[in-house]
């Protein structure tokens, strides 16, 4: 069923609801619960403030994400227009809140408040993430609040900075410099230059022209009409293509072509080498992935989820 067709079903009963600036009833349901209490997505929201994340998103509502309604919905496994009108409706939106998301809804009036900010947090799959920056301190906290406490600005403080203590704990223990050498190969320090091409048998002949006649990529690139890029950084954030070949290359060695979203590319490796715990990059992936595996281990443990997107 087209997009139109699940907009006419939602939007009469959700115009009413747009209007307004506060938040929906969908924001009072309970996301998880740790230590005997149960946490609502009002509270969340609440942390989200707290912290200046709520206010980072109010920015976002004015910056549209782009791409169409059909590719949001296979994103989130919303194949029927059935599937797609309950899951809006079980958060509190409507068609018109996608539309706008995604940069397809004009108006003289710039949507804004918490309800604007809901509407993008759902539809960009942040919720899930704000939901995080609670669940976490709550987890690693070692007085979590009980049944009665209100989260208010003290308690939000008191989580916040013992969830930044405990997070440094982790960023300075033994598990960093063990994640280096485990990710040594995806991790690996990469510069190389490539030459982008939309046909397949112009790029296979600048192979040749590399490979057999010695030209450099310059001066492929030169008769070529194009550009020589250049990529840098960690291995394992190149390309898909790219990073499959590159990982048994050796500097100097022209790979390709390599078909890539449409286009062929040629590359060369200019070096490789070993991530090293000085680099800062190297160093501050590690620390993230050392946080993020200890949160989700004690978070196991002590959290127990009930409303995800």
């Amino acid at each position: 069923m087209a997009a139109g067709s699940i907009s006419g079903r939602t939007s009469q009963r959700r115009a009413q609801d747009r209007g307004g600036r506060g938040l929906p009833e969908a924001a009072r349901r309970r996301v998880f619960s740790a230590g005997g209490r149960d946490y609502r997505w009002s509270e969340v929201i609440a942390a989200a403030r707290a912290r200046g994340d709520w206010a980072a998103l109010e920015q976002r509502v004015a910056g549209p994400a782009g791409g169409s309604v059909s590719e949001w919905r296979r994103g989130r496994g919303l194949l029927t227009a059935d599937e797609t009108v309950a899951w809006l409706d079980r958060w509190g939106l409507d068609m018109f809140d996608v539309r706008r998301h995604l940069g397809q809804e004009d108006s003289t009036d710039p949507p804004s408040g918490d309800r604007a900010a809901w509407a993008e947090a759902v539809c960009s799959g942040a919720l899930d993430g704000l939901a995080w920056g609670l669940a976490a301190p709550v987890a690693v906290t070692v007085d979590p609040p009980g049944a009665g406490t209100v989260l208010d600005a003290s308690v939000l403080a008191r989580l916040e900075a013992e969830f930044a203590t405990w997070k440094q704990d982790v960023e300075s223990s033994d598990a960093v410099p063990a994640l280096i050498e485990a990710n040594a190969a995806a991790w690996a320090s990469v510069e190389a230059q490539e030459l982008s091409f939309s046909d397949l048998d112009a790029a296979r002949e600048a192979v040749l022209c590399i490979g057999l006649d010695g030209l450099s990529l310059a001066e492929v690139a030169a008769r070529a009409g194009i550009e020589v890029g250049e990529l840098r950084g960690m291995l394992d954030d190149l390309p898909e293509r790219v990073r499959r070949s590159i990982v048994s290359a050796i500097p100097g060695e022209v790979l390709g072509p390599l078909a890539d979203a449409g286009s062929y590319r040629v590359v060369k490796l200019v070096s490789k080498a070993s991530p090293e715990a000085a680099d800062p990059a190297v160093l501050a992936r590690a620390r993230a992935l050392a946080v993020a595996r200890a949160i989700e281990r004690v978070s196991a443990a002590k959290i127990t989820w009930h409303d995800r997107l």
